[in-house]
């Protein structure tokens, strides 16, 4: 007699799964199929259920680290976010037509190239040359600055061009 799960007995593990495992698990069809004795087959079948268990349980651990790692990556995080000062500028765009717009800009992560995006995204008239100088601090206690933002600094940081975390920046575009 066949079992009736046998012939799922043979079928490879699914892609990606993760164990220790990388043949695929072929269980007796059934108990009678096999030259082994009962109490062989029971062996076999418990040695493999043990092997699916210590899989299960590696897995399980694994998750738990990870899990732990992810929260202390957060906790690190908070406390960074806390114990330091303020990482934005606030950048006062002054557009050819005179219309203005103000925003708020991380100095560290923030680029020079991020800055001309900005200031495209804002023009009207996109078609005609223009230029962009940062001038300041407008407002806060940084040393001043006045800096024409040209394509060779486009990789560079707010920061490196001058700029001040917690200070107020002017931002002339001239068509």
């Amino acid at each position: 007699m066949q079992s009736q799960y046998a012939p799922f007995a043979q079928l490879p593990p699914p892609a990606g799964l993760v164990g220790t495992r990388s043949e695929p698990v072929v269980l007796p069809a059934a108990l009678s199929d096999s030259k082994a004795s009962a109490e062989q087959d029971a062996q076999k079948i418990f040695k493999l259920a043990r092997e699916v268990v210590t899989d299960h349980d590696k897995w399980l651990s694994t998750l738990r680290e990870e899990e732990a790692n992810r929260k202390e990556r957060k906790d690190l995080l908070r406390v960074v976010a806390q114990t330091s000062g303020p990482v934005e500028a606030t950048l006062n765009f002054e557009m050819p037509n005179g219309a203005q717009a103000t925003e708020k800009l991380n100095v560290e992560a923030t680029t020079a190239f991020e800055l001309y995006t900005k200031a495209y995204e804002l023009l009207v008239n996109k078609d005609t040359l223009w230029k962009i100088t940062v001038s300041g601090p407008t407002a806060g206690s940084a040393s001043p600055i006045s800096v024409q933002v040209k394509e060779a600094m486009y990789g560079q940081s707010l920061a490196s061009l001058g700029l001040k975390a917690g200070c107020s920046y002017a931002v002339k575009i001239v068509q």
